[in-house]
């Protein structure tokens, strides 16, 4: 999995392959264990890749210079997929 991170989108990229899975989910989170200030459901798409335009407006957290985290979910099918991502900051 890859996260490309800028100002305007947020783009995220699997290899996970499953012909039962319609729903794919990127939780994100501003520290390394995910353990506090996670937003579920930042970014979702029925397969790869995952865009989300203006990032910002969805999360305030989601800045220039911001350090975040993430991990995929399979909503129907897989449950977590990855283990956590990153550190990746936000280029602008």
């Amino acid at each position: 999995m890859s996260g490309q991170l800028s100002e305007n989108e947020a783009r995220f990229e699997f290899r996970y392959q499953n012909a039962a899975e319609s729903l794919y989910k990127v939780h994100a989170s501003t520290h390394a264990d995910m353990s506090w200030d996670v937003y579920f459901s930042f970014a979702s798409a029925g397969g790869s890749p995952i865009l989300l335009q203006n990032p910002h407006g969805v999360w305030a957290a989601y800045s220039c210079g911001a350090t975040l985290y993430w991990r995929l979910e399979a909503v129907y099918t897989g449950g977590i997929l990855t283990g956590i991502q990153g550190p990746t900051t936000v280029q602008c």
